[in-house]
């Protein structure tokens, strides 16, 4: 706010100096939202530093027809502020800061006005003919006779006429013909104001041309007119249309563009040692933007992009980032934000998917890995596969498939290595029954209303290792197809060290509404962790996967809050495709083709639940894969 008003200040009202009481309480009443932006642009055009531009632009377009380019208006406006608008429309012989000797003006008529010109009735530029020219650009009716006479010779200066040049000379004429003769011209200065709104809050670069101009300010001015059309008598019409006005240029484009202003600032963010960090930042202003990250005040070497990632941070990594983006119109530097370490370990505790299966290659497939060197270190897994559950309050899942089978798998062996179709029956009887029990309540899932249900569950504890878990229809079960929920939880006593549970994919039939594939997990411990997560469809079709979905996209949400944190459509259109990449390679995951309609994302996730779904643009259909990883040591 205090930016903004000093701007605006200077941009309409030509001037800094503003008390500081009325100052504060601009800032507070913006602040509290009583006050908008547009609002205090059409009080400040009532100030008298306004009267510069719209005179000078009223007096441009009554000479030239047409809207000057960035650069002259610059020009004959300082002229204007300085020596008066009739130094400004100038004459022959006085160069580019004016508008009569200008080289737009020589162009467009090939002669320039002067008094012994316009006295010649046959010559090549007369009164008549130039009169009738600056009362068209006006929109006036044709010169009367009088019309003529005061052009030339009257020595009367009142409100609503001026003199003529051959009294006072063309450039004297000329101004007192624009803020004299026009005064009651509403509409010649309807246009003039919008468009000195226009050029003195856009600023427009050079590269906007006057039909680009012409263009945005009958956009503007039509804008105007709808706005206060029908308002009552004693309506302050012309604030009304300025607040439109200004409102419509303000949320230019070419407005954003005369300052970089930071949309997003990069978060703090406490990871473990060895971790990675991932840093971002999102700026708009005049393009192309320029990038430099900063660590404790000193640049970083080649930390010059919109996204910042480590790897392996240690204790030197530590500090305060910030990022300094620029335009070729000004800069900004972002707020802080502060990376610190933490002692306590973070992990992937537990994962899950939602998906419809049925039978054969429609078998909703969940995958997860065991990480690890040492197989004679373990982890105890609670895997479940809930069906009927689902269909029951709180859920309320439509379609469910009433009595789903689990199996789990392990590499390429054909054979599973656990089994189980009802919970409440276990080959470890009820004592199995009860630590299953015991290890759901001490991770939180949800739990199940009782040991006859029919949904699947298995207490097992697992080497490192690759797993996959086959959720189908129990043998006697008269509904082959439905949605199940797969989940994964790692029940290990907290403290123990070894291997640690990471990723989960899933393959199955993305669907539409309830039917697409929904992928959870929860990040536990203080520190944040680095995660990538893929939607894979076009990619299956090499590994020879029938009826793939040709266009995935995905979208990340925060389920404490039901937030969305981030979507993705196509992986590697974004600024961290190469980050994508290269953490793919890592993690062991499938490469995407640069280019190919696959999505994927890697964000730096706090502790939490998270939900990820994978659907088809444009409700597409057909196999997927949806991934996490948790990419981080």
């Amino acid at each position: 706010n205090t930016a903004f008003v000093l701007q605006t200040y200077q941009d309409i009202a030509n001037t800094t100096t503003i008390n500081p009481l009325v100052f504060a309480d601009l800032d507070a009443q913006l602040t509290a939202g009583t006050l908008s932006r547009a609002d205090l642009v059409a009080r400040l055009v009532t100030e008298s530093g306004f009267a510069a531009p719209v005179n000078t632009l009223a007096a441009y377009y009554l000479l030239m027809g047409q809207w000057p380019t960035p650069a002259n208006y610059s020009s004959v406006l300082s002229t204007t502020r300085n020596n008066g608008l009739s130094s400004a429309i100038g004459a022959a012989g006085q160069g580019q800061g004016t508008i009569l000797g200008s080289n737009e003006y020589f162009a467009k008529y090939g002669i320039v006005p002067t008094t012994q010109l316009l006295d010649s009735p046959s010559g090549l530029l007369p009164a008549e003919v130039f009169l009738n020219r600056l009362h068209q650009s006006a929109g006036l009716p044709p010169p009367e006779a009088l019309d003529r006479v005061r052009f030339r010779s009257n020595n009367v200066l009142s409100a609503t006429q001026g003199r003529g040049y051959a009294v006072v000379g063309l450039q004297t004429a000329l101004s007192e013909f624009v803020t004299n003769t026009n005064s009651a011209n509403t509409a010649m200065f309807d246009r003039a104001r919008a468009a000195a709104v226009f050029y003195q809050l856009t600023r427009p670069t050079a590269a906007v041309t006057t039909d680009q101009i012409a263009t945005r300010v009958s956009a503007l001015l039509d804008l105007g007119t709808t706005a206060v059309r029908g308002m009552p008598n004693g309506t302050d019409r012309t604030a009304a249309f300025v607040r439109a006005v200004a409102d419509s240029v303000l949320r230019d484009t070419l407005y954003s563009y005369r300052y970089v202003t930071i949309t997003k600032h990069p978060q703090s963010l406490t990871v473990n040692q060895r971790s990675g960090a991932i840093f971002s930042v999102e700026a708009s202003g005049a393009p192309p933007l320029a990038y430099q990250w900063l660590l404790n005040g000193a640049p970083i070497a080649g930390a010059t992009s919109s996204l910042l990632s480590l790897t392996n941070v240690d204790a030197t990594r530590v500090g305060t980032y910030t990022v300094t983006v620029t335009s070729s119109a000004a800069s900004a530097t972002s707020d802080p934000a502060v990376l610190k370490l933490s002692t306590t370990q973070s992990r992937l505790a537990n994962i899950s998917t939602r998906g419809v299966t049925s039978s054969g290659s429609n078998v909703l497939i969940g995958g997860f890995v065991v990480t690890g060197a040492n197989v004679t270190q373990t982890r105890q897994m609670l895997i479940r596969v809930i069906g009927p559950t689902l269909g029951r309050a709180p859920f309320n899942v439509g379609g469910v498939l009433a009595n789903p089978r689990l199996e789990v798998f392990t590499g390429s062996n054909p054979n599973p290595i656990l089994v189980n179709d009802d919970w409440g029956t276990q080959t470890g009887g009820q004592a199995q029954v009860t630590a299953i029990q015991q290890a759901a309540a001490r991770v939180g899932a949800f739990a199940l209303p009782s040991t006859t249900s029919e949904d699947a569950v298995v207490l097992a504890t697992l080497p490192p290792g690759l797993y996959t878990v086959q959720a189908s229809a129990a043998a006697n079960s008269a509904n082959a197809s439905g949605v199940v929920l797969i989940e994964v939880y790692d029940v290990t006593a907290t403290g123990t060290a070894g291997p640690k549970a990471s990723n989960v994919s899933t393959r199955g039939t993305v669907g539409t509404g309830n039917d697409i594939l929904i992928a959870g997990f929860v990040v536990n411990g203080t520190a944040s962790r680095r995660m990538l997560i893929r939607g894979a469809g076009p990619t299956l079709s090499r590994l020879n996967v029938p009826g793939v979905l040709a266009d995935p996209q995905l979208k990340l949400i925060d389920q404490a809050t039901g937030t969305v944190i981030r979507t993705n459509d196509d992986w590697s259109t974004g600024l961290d495709a190469g980050v994508i990449a290269s953490a793919s390679t890592a993690a062991g995951a499938f490469p995407f083709a640069s280019g190919s309609k696959d999505a994927a994302m890697i964000v730096m996730l706090p502790p939490g639940a998270y939900t990820v779904q994978l659907s088809g643009v444009g409700n597409g259909t057909g196999v997927g894969i949806v991934e996490v990883y948790d990419v981080d040591p």
